[in-house]
């Protein structure tokens, strides 16, 4: 098994924590019980660099030319044409880039 290298990590409501590995296309999940799974993100979203988790625990995801909101399951929500390096989520789901 390769080296354990999380970059950025974020926790959700329900107590898991995600992160985000170099050099791949999937964001990993640390449940409260230790159990540890990875969800598989789009082609497109190789490599992800950062990240936030929203209040109802979907993921949203910037590239620096768009912006992704993802279900639990890598499943593509919808995608924004806005340049943004950065997100952040209110706790009234209120996207902040």
């Amino acid at each position: 098994m390769a080296p354990f290298t999380p970059r950025l990590m974020a926790s959700a409501p329900n107590g898991n924590i995600w992160f985000n590995e170099d050099y791949n296309n999937q964001l990993g999940v640390v449940t409260p019980a230790g159990k540890i799974s990875y969800v598989t993100l789009p082609s497109n979203l190789y490599n992800p660099q950062q990240f936030t988790i929203a209040p109802d625990s979907t993921v949203w995801l910037p590239t620096g030319s768009a912006i992704f909101h993802l279900d639990t399951t890598g499943k593509l929500l919808a995608s924004y044409n806005f340049s943004a390096q950065n997100v952040a989520v209110a706790s009234d789901g209120t996207l902040w880039f």
